[in-house]
């Protein structure tokens, strides 16, 4: 599935790149392709192709080569057969078209002998924690991104070049030293016991109730320089659960500042990261995040997946009882940004609403797709759920949507129906007078005089 392109006013960057990655400042003058190899730091103009073979216009930038001889830490380490060639790097789409993320990112590597080098997938998504997802994204025009991609080459290997999509070469010669430990480009947060894994987890931790207290207060930059803290030192533990909510709450930040592109980022990370511990909780409550980060950015289709899988993986939790009952912690620290906490989900009748709100935001993308009767599918569901769970303000709210896809498929008389079997419910919860302004404009449009005349008296009462 391809994703929509996010919009330039609508949000920034898209990274998929490690976030600890600072890179260099973009220069005018850019390299032709088919030139002398061009240098780090300087832009090169590239045709980029993608599978369909269609093409647009694109500038690279190459902003850093490392080697190493291995990659992440505990659980997470990664050898390679030969040595890691870390390349890291900016392009920007410079055509009138959104272009698939994967398709600019196939870079090479060819040596002096021309032996060539695709990335390592599994190496690149130890990086980029989120190559699954990246694959379906789609660049916007004008937009650029930043990322990373890895190779796995023979260790006598010394003269490559960095080959891009369009055929334009990058020379690597200006090589850091290989090292034969990978360094953290940022300090952990010291305190005590962090000698210890032990001691490291109590300070991803403490830096995790931290990042949400400052989170909580709209301290946003403490709350993302803790989370930033926490998460560099969950890493060196093999902490996943740390690193998890590390990338979640990073990924709450971005979003809160309105950045959407490194909100998908994040969110992409932890997600993965869930899925790969198989942590039903952990993954439904990135999945609604994901979900309305797709939606705030305009990408309907990626919004529909998320929210698709939120809602499964709320009835496979609820379904599961015992599950269920052990998710208290995680959910305290991790789900406090949603409207209901994850805890009162598990209380009794309950569940039933998640379910619910998870249909309605099915409901609303489908809606936004243009996939009618399917939104209205979703929505009698959510009217079904609400009513189970004795949310009487819920199955009026589901209702209302309801008729307003009616209305949008001309079946007027549905939806009118819909808001005057409800015009108590309505009158109890305070939006009457919002029912008689649809009931109005429906009946307008279905040349219902009477009904029009009706509703016009009783809006002026």
């Amino acid at each position: 599935m391809s994703g929509k392109s996010l919009d330039t006013a609508g949000a920034v960057r898209f990274l998929a790149c490690l976030p600890l990655f600072f890179l260099a400042g973009f220069h005018t003058v850019a390299a032709e392709a088919n030139r002398e190899p061009a240098g780090l730091n300087q832009p090169v103009n590239q045709i980029v192709k993608d599978k369909n073979n269609s093409r647009i216009k694109a500038t690279y930038t190459i902003t850093g080569v490392k080697e190493t001889r291995h990659l992440g830490d505990g659980i997470f380490l990664k050898r390679p057969e030969g040595k890691f060639v870390i390349v890291k790097f900016k392009v920007k789409n410079i055509s009138s078209m959104p272009f698939p993320a994967d398709a600019l990112s196939n870079i090479m590597l060819i040596d002096g002998k021309k032996r060539q080098w695709k990335q390592s997938v599994s190496a690149t998504g130890s990086l980029r924690l989120g190559t699954e997802g990246f694959t379906m994204m789609e660049i916007g025009s004008r937009m650029e991104i930043e990322d990373v991609v890895v190779f796995d080459i023979p260790e006598n290997v010394k003269d490559y070049y960095i080959v891009l999509p369009g055929g334009g070469t990058v020379s690597a010669l200006k090589q850091p030293k290989a090292a034969g430990d990978q360094k953290n480009e940022n300090k952990s947060i010291a305190a005590s016991g962090a000698g210890t894994r032990h001691g490291r987890i109590g300070d991803a931790n403490k830096a995790l109730d931290s990042a949400w207290e400052s989170y909580k207060k709209g301290d946003y930059s403490a709350m993302k320089e803790m989370a930033e803290n926490a998460l560099i030192t969950a890493k060196n533990s093999g902490y996943e659960r740390g690193m998890f909510v590390g990338y979640y709450y990073l990924a709450l930040y971005y979003v809160n500042v309105k950045d959407y592109h490194k909100a998908i980022d994040f969110g992409l990370r932890a997600q993965e990261l869930g899925e790969k511990m198989r942590d039903g909780i952990k993954s439904s409550i990135v999945y609604k995040l994901m979900g309305r980060v797709f939606e705030q950015g305009g990408m309907y289709k990626n919004a529909l997946v998320s929210y698709e899988k939120y809602l499964t993986s709320i009835k496979n939790i609820i379904a599961n009882e015992d599950r269920a009952g052990a998710s208290v912690d995680v959910f305290k620290d991790t789900f406090g940004s949603y409207e209901d906490s994850l805890m009162a989900g598990f209380e009794s009748g309950a569940g039933k609403r998640f379910i619910a709100k998870g249909h309605m935001s099915v409901c609303r993308i489908r809606k936004k797709l243009g996939e009618h009767e399917s939104a209205i599918k979703s929505a009698v569901d959510a009217v079904n759920a609400f009513k189970e769970s004795g949310d009487v303000s819920g199955e009026l709210f589901a209702w209302w949507e309801t008729a307003e896809i009616h209305a949008l498929k001309h079946e007027y008389g549905e939806a009118i129906k819909a808001l005057e079997d409800n015009m108590d419910r309505a009158e109890m919860f305070g939006i009457k007078r919002n029912f008689i302004n649809d009931l109005i404009i429906y009946a307008q449009k279905s040349n219902d005089r009477a009904r029009v005349e009706k509703y016009k008296r009783m809006k002026n009462e």
